[in-house]
């Protein structure tokens, strides 16, 4: 089983005839305009109100070779606090290849600097494999702002 391609987006539409999917709006930045401002780090994690969604594609690892395992989320913060979803199924025994998403309400932030979404798998009875890496920048201030 290895990651074909991994993005946060705030949507996609899968079309039901072709199994085509369009990514709407990919996420590698976020500002935050704070009022009043905010000094940082915070002393708690603050939940940004931006739904969005990490989206990937799994494929086997050889074609012709039956796969199933899972697949789960960590993010980790610029201070290194982690938090990890729960594991969703990555069904490749009918499939060569398998999407599935993780739908966030928000972001919890600490502070500023880089989030790093890691996309943990394992091939049922293994072990979770090195992570597919998604950075995301958390910044203050003006410019393009949610």
């Amino acid at each position: 089983m290895k990651v074909v391609w991994a993005t946060l987006c705030e949507n996609f539409v899968q079309d039901k005839s072709t199994n085509m999917i369009s990514v709407f709006n990919v996420i590698e930045e976020i500002r935050i305009l704070a009022a009043p401002p905010m000094s940082e780090p915070w002393e708690t994690a603050q939940i940004i109100p931006y739904p969005f969604k990490l989206l990937a594609s799994f494929a086997r690892s050889d074609p012709n070779i039956q796969e199933h395992g899972s697949s789960r989320v960590r993010m980790v913060g610029p201070d290194g606090l982690e938090e990890t979803s729960e594991e969703v199924e990555v069904n490749l025994l009918d499939f060569e290849m398998y999407r599935v998403w993780f739908n966030y309400p928000g972001l919890p932030v600490s502070s500023v600097g880089t989030y790093q979404f890691l996309l943990d798998y394992k091939v049922d009875g293994g072990d979770w494999e090195k992570p597919f890496e998604i950075p995301i920048q958390v910044k203050l201030g003006p410019g393009p702002s949610i």
